[in-house]
């Protein structure tokens, strides 16, 4: 029993090395839908935020800070 036990834990790490943030439902969103779908965008926004002049970076801010504010409203409002 004990080698079964030990071949288990192996076919386990096994497993978990294949995935590289180690396995769980963290990694594997991480895997499937943050590195392939979420950074890239946030890297894109990110790049082109930075290229804004001071004046484009203020109106990007202003309209992110009503529409975030609207929706929290709205949610407060609705419950």
């Amino acid at each position: 029993t004990t080698t079964k036990v030990l071949a288990q834990a192996q076919q386990q790490q096994q497993k978990q090395a294949k995935l590289r943030h180690g396995g769980g439902l963290w990694g594997t969103m991480k895997e499937t839908i943050y590195e392939p779908i979420i950074q890239p965008a946030t890297e894109s926004i990110v790049t082109k935020y930075n290229d804004l002049s001071d004046e484009g970076r203020f109106v990007a801010s202003a309209c992110v800070g009503f529409g975030a504010s609207k929706v929290a409203i709205r949610a407060t409002v609705n419950t």
